[in-house]
């Protein structure tokens, strides 16, 4: 994050929108420092949308497993580099299945929070985490890098996003008002983010199984004399 900023203020192109890093302490006894920040910071205010930072485990590369607002992932598969991520995983947290807890539920407007934004972590490792083999030398060559490319992308195309907004109250709202609505996204070896609505995913996903099913009737119909003869007593 250090590093992040260090580019952003030395970079001739800045985000459009101005960026703030928040470090957070105490997240394991319930979140403490970010449910402070949201209820008390004059600053909470200023926020449009945030990205989340977790870890589990010193290991792999940083993925997106949940997320506020259709419009972050979205913003965020068009610009990313290196797009980590499926929707499963928010799935699985939404289900309640996951007991484990994160400065996104703070943030969030699906949680407590008042904000839309990305939920993102270390996944791999989890032997090691808080313990003293959660080193730095565990760290695989070059995530690093490549998470600070992912995050310069996704900082820039949301701040674009809000940017854009400005000038149009009704498109702000629709930005910054709390909604269920969600993009499914699945990401392909870590080049391409797919993502889209849930409508299309009820076409998507539904009308497979609908033909499934409609299978035999409707060979029986088209080629009544090759449908096998039922069965004698």
């Amino acid at each position: 994050m250090l590093e992040l900023a260090s580019n952003f203020v030395a970079s001739t192109k800045l985000p459009t929108t101005p960026v703030m890093f928040l470090f957070s302490g105490a997240e394991e006894p319930l979140c403490q420092s970010a449910a402070a920040f949201m209820s008390s910071s004059p600053w909470a205010k200023r926020v449009g949308v945030f990205i989340n930072l977790e870890s589990i485990g010193p290991g792999g590369s940083p993925i997106v497993f949940q997320h506020a607002g259709a419009w972050t992932i979205k913003a965020f598969a068009e610009r990313a580099p290196h797009p980590r991520g499926v929707i499963a995983a928010q799935d699985i947290f939404d289900a309640g299945l996951v007991l484990g807890d994160t400065d996104y539920r703070q943030l969030s407007y699906r949680h407590r929070g008042g904000l839309p934004g990305i939920d993102m972590a270390y996944l791999l490792g989890g032997a090691a985490y808080h313990t003293d083999r959660d080193i730095l030398s565990a760290i695989r060559p070059g995530v690093l890098q490549e998470t600070g490319e992912t995050l310069t992308a996704a900082i820039k195309s949301l701040a674009d996003t809000l940017a854009a907004g400005y000038g149009s109250k009704p498109t702000m709202q629709a930005l910054l008002q709390p909604t269920d609505h969600k993009r499914l996204f699945v990401s392909f070896g870590a080049r391409y983010m797919l993502t889209y609505s849930t409508a299309t995913a009820n076409l998507l996903h539904n009308v497979p199984v609908i033909m499934a099913l409609a299978a035999p009737t409707t060979l029986n119909l088209l080629h009544p004399h090759t449908a096998l003869a039922p069965l004698q007593g």
